[in-house]
């Protein structure tokens, strides 16, 4: 089991790898950055590799992206990484939905629907 931050919930952890181009002093400045953010749990920068661990019902991929092209740095879009990033972006936007959602027996009719 890891270490959590306060704030962070395990059950929406997540742990995504990012492909950062740029200069390296930024780089470090970024995941500082990053770092510092609420609902973050750890920033690893690797050579040219993010490893962003957060709780995706807090922080936003997205927004996370806009704060790495604030410092200069770029995200890699092409290709496969292009393919994960939106996979990503599924897979927390989905987090996001399943942690706000009210389940219902199956017994009854869903909470939305009117005799």
């Amino acid at each position: 089991m890891t270490t959590l931050r306060p704030g962070v919930r395990e059950a929406y952890l997540v742990r995504r790898k990012l492909t950062v181009s740029g200069e390296q002093a930024a780089a470090r400045d970024c995941a500082e950055a990053l770092d510092a953010l609420p609902g973050i749990n750890s920033v690893t920068l690797t050579g040219n590799r993010l490893t962003l661990s957060y709780d995706a019902t807090v922080a936003n991929l997205d927004a996370l992206e806009q704060a790495i092209n604030d410092f200069g740095l770029g995200v890699k879009r092409r290709g496969l990484a292009g393919i994960r990033f939106g996979y990503y972006r599924f897979v927390d936007q989905n987090i996001r939905d399943n942690a706000t959602h009210e389940p219902w027996c199956c017994h009854r009719l869903p909470p939305n629907v009117k005799k």
